[in-house]
């Protein structure tokens, strides 16, 4: 019997198998993951467009600092048939007139008004970019977890399928030594049910990478896409941290810290305009404007008899003025406004430190889980070393009848529990050192 899967383990690999198209898979890197994760993640997308939006709005015109010119035109025309003996000018009367009129306007002094509202909107705008940052960070950070976590599993069905044949060949042997009359049947059905554990075992693995797999491509933003092969990130990692440096280099690139020590500039920003309300307002007029007036009337002029007929008037005006404008009371509005501005600095301020203290508190530990990992890799290695030398024993130490089928099963047992714990670390390592160079703001770069 060469190969012996339960039912259960072969129409779940047949199903899979039927789905993700194995025998046509292609290979991509986690690079490759990543740039389709960027290409396509719609709220990277959206952050990018928020970005633009700020960037439009972050310019001297909108925070009032440039003059407002404008070119007004008005026209009317009348036509009033007048039969008045009261009236000197009797008959049909056509008359009209136009008004041309430029018009320019500039804001002079205001407390300053101007010059906070345009440093707001550069914080908007650095603000929308740290968001930016973020939103590619985090289609990075989830991108590469759900790809170490595939590579993980397909780790997993990898020792699974290595410690089913294990168990195949034992089985394979007790069934010829039962041939020969060496083998009691109890022997060959323990050696059976280790088959059926192991084949279930495989299966559970599969399942499990499959699913994984779907996640990876949730995370990509390509969920129809094809089962592929992942390779090559789930590697011993060589990164030396230096705490001091990481910290200082979180303060200084997390995008989310960033964002924080923005929003506490907007709000500082945000007080000063509101305090701008108490200062005078000084603005500057001028402009020209050109009116023309026709008339035309049916009729004759009742002083001299003679057709009144058309008169054509027309006016040039040029004009320059200063407005000014001091608020002197409003019953206290605008010092609630400023008060009111103030504790949402404070407000902001108490975020940004909590949101340091957090993630600086995170950093701490996963430097010291990452420390502690890289401790315990170097024991399971020998385990795993040791444990696999063991296994060679007892496999020939049972062909020659020195052990039973119980002894090997446990060897076999020890050695696929200590390979696990070896790759469950490495996964661990990477998943830390993903978080770690996210925290910093490293990972995009």
């Amino acid at each position: 019997m060469k190969h012996f899967i339960s039912q259960f383990t072969f129409l779940l690999l047949g199903v899979l198998g039927s789905t993700t198209g194995i025998s046509a898979q292609e290979v991509l890197t986690l690079d490759q993951c990543v740039r389709i994760a960027l290409e396509k993640d719609l709220q990277r997308q959206i952050a990018g467009l928020q970005l633009e939006i700020t960037d439009i709005n972050n310019h001297g015109a909108v925070a009032g600092r440039y003059p407002n010119v404008s070119i007004n035109t008005f026209s009317q025309g009348n036509l009033n048939d007048q039969d008045n003996p009261a009236s000197f000018l009797n008959g049909l009367i056509r008359s009209g007139n136009t008004n041309i009129s430029l018009d320019a306007t500039w804001l002079v002094f205001d407390g300053f008004r101007v010059k906070y509202n345009l440093k707001r909107l550069g914080a908007l705008e650095e603000q929308a970019r740290a968001r930016l940052d973020q939103a590619g960070i985090q289609t990075v950070r989830q991108t590469t977890l759900a790809y170490l976590q595939v590579e993980w599993l397909q780790e997993q069905v990898d020792l699974a399928r290595e410690v089913l044949q294990l168990s195949e060949g034992l089985l394979e042997d007790q069934l010829l030594r039962r041939e020969y009359g060496q083998a009691l049947t109890q022997q060959v059905l323990q050696s059976k049910d280790a088959v059926l554990a192991d084949s279930a075992g495989l299966g559970m693995a599969i399942l499990n990478r499959f699913l994984a797999q779907h996640a990876l491509n949730l995370a990509m933003g390509d969920p129809d896409r094809p089962e592929f092969i992942v390779t090559g990130a789930l590697t011993m990692p060589t990164q030396v941290w230096e705490k001091a440096i990481l910290r200082q280099t979180m303060l200084a690139q997390n995008p989310q810290i960033q964002e924080a020590v923005l929003g506490e500039q907007i709000a500082s920003h945000q007080t000063r305009i509101t305090r701008a309300d108490f200062s005078p307002r000084f603005v500057v007029s001028t402009g020209a404007v050109l009116s023309g007036s026709i008339t035309e009337v049916d009729g004759n002029n009742p002083f001299t008899g003679e057709p009144f007929g058309t008169q054509i008037g027309s006016n040039r005006n040029l004009y320059f003025g200063v407005s000014g404008s001091w608020p002197i009371f409003d019953a206290g509005i605008r010092r609630r406004e400023v008060s009111v501005n103030r504790l949402q600095e404070r407000i902001a301020h108490m975020n940004r430190q909590a949101l340091t203290d957090q993630l600086l508190s995170q950093l701490d530990d996963l430097l010291v889980g990452y420390t502690a990992l890289l401790q315990n890799l170097s024991i399971q290695e020998e385990q795993v070393e040791n444990a696999r030398q063991n296994l060679s024993m007892a496999e020939d130490k049972f062909r020659l009848g020195q052990l039973s089928i119980f002894d090997v099963r446990t060897v076999q047992l020890s050695y696929a529990q200590a390979t696990l714990r070896r790759i469950t670390t490495v996964y661990q390592l990477r998943v830390h050192e993903v978080e770690i160079l996210s925290l910093t703001g490293l990972l995009s770069r």
